[in-house]
């Protein structure tokens, strides 16, 4: 059982030195309450120009990974020991995962970010490649890749369908156990969150393309990207 914790802030404990020093401690710029405690991860939204038109590269992921036999665009999770940027990160994953090296690669632009249970920072560019024969995959990673027409997602709006999210503070497991996350009788919480709460309806988009169902963050990227050819 968790033990109730009381904090008692005496204004006096706040003189006016530790003060100036708390607001010259403040960081330049803002940044994302608990990020320190999300997963990080960098998107290369890859581009290739063939037969005069530009296409978007997926990849469909090797089955047995995390998320397998799924489309998405190149990229990993941020390395603290290689990578001293998301930029460097997004560009690294796709050497791995493409089999090509970093002078086929531009960086055009980092985009939109992504947060959610994860934060992804997202970068807009360009393979250089005549042909996908060029590229050597890691088949430990991706299982083919493919390209679309960026016109065919410009033509074509996804489709749009809804996931229900709730929130649970306890649940029972499989033998009947009641397995309690989050203790809201014991910190006196109102009667609503005894049982479960927030039911909120996430937006999803959805494209089907001949390689698979292409959805979740990647087709949100896509959808965002896009928007900004047409303006």
């Amino acid at each position: 059982m968790h033990k109730r914790q009381f904090i008692n802030l005496r204004l006096s404990d706040m003189n006016q030195n530790k003060f100036e020093t708390f607001i010259n401690n403040l960081p330049e710029e803002h940044d994302i309450l608990g990020r320190h405690k999300l997963g990080h991860f960098a998107v290369f939204v890859a581009l290739v120009k063939l037969e005069g038109e530009y296409h978007f590269l997926f990849q469909k992921r090797a089955k047995h990974i995390r998320q397998g036999s799924e489309i998405s665009f190149p990229g990993g999770q941020y390395d603290l020991e290689l990578d001293n940027s998301f930029e460097e990160t997004a560009v690294r994953e796709t050497c791995e995962e493409l089999g090509i090296t970093k002078d086929k690669i531009e960086v055009i632009k980092q985009i939109d970010s992504f947060i959610s249970h994860v934060y992804i920072e997202n970068f807009l560019g360009i393979i250089h490649i005549d042909s996908l024969d060029e590229l050597k995959v890691s088949k430990d990673e991706v299982e083919y890749v493919f390209t679309i027409p960026v016109e065919y997602f410009i033509e074509n709006e996804p489709e749009t369908y809804g996931i229900k999210v709730r929130s649970f503070s306890s649940e029972v497991d499989d033998e009947g156990n009641l397995i309690e996350y989050f203790p809201v009788k014991e910190l006196d919480l109102p009667e609503r969150y005894h049982h479960s709460w927030n039911d909120s309806l996430r937006e999803v988009y959805v494209y089907r393309t001949e390689h698979g169902t292409l959805w979740g963050i990647t087709a949100q990227i896509v959808c965002e990207t896009v928007k900004k050819f047409i303006k």
